[in-house]
């Protein structure tokens, strides 16, 4: 698909947004979706198909509150990541 079709589409089913769209818009919001609805951190490296999982924890992580973010820290150690 190319990007052109990419926003034609998004603009007839009424997605509307200020920002940019492209394709990696849906893959950002689908690992925020995934985080925000508490998906533990390995679940979603390998969902998000990614080598590390400090990629995980860096793009999609931060929008949890900090306490979260302390837990995966310890847990990441307790793991050896």
């Amino acid at each position: 698909m190319k990007l052109r079709d990419f926003v034609v589409n998004c603009r007839r089913t009424g997605i509307v947004s200020s920002d940019r769209l492209s394709v990696h818009c849906l893959r950002k919001s689908y690992g925020t979706n995934l985080a925000d609805l508490g998906t533990p951190v390995h679940t979603l490296k390998s969902l998000m198909g990614h080598g590390n999982i400090q990629t995980s924890i860096s793009f999609y992580i931060k929008n949890n509150d900090e306490n979260s973010m302390k837990a995966v820290r310890g847990l990441e150690g307790l793991m050896g990541e």
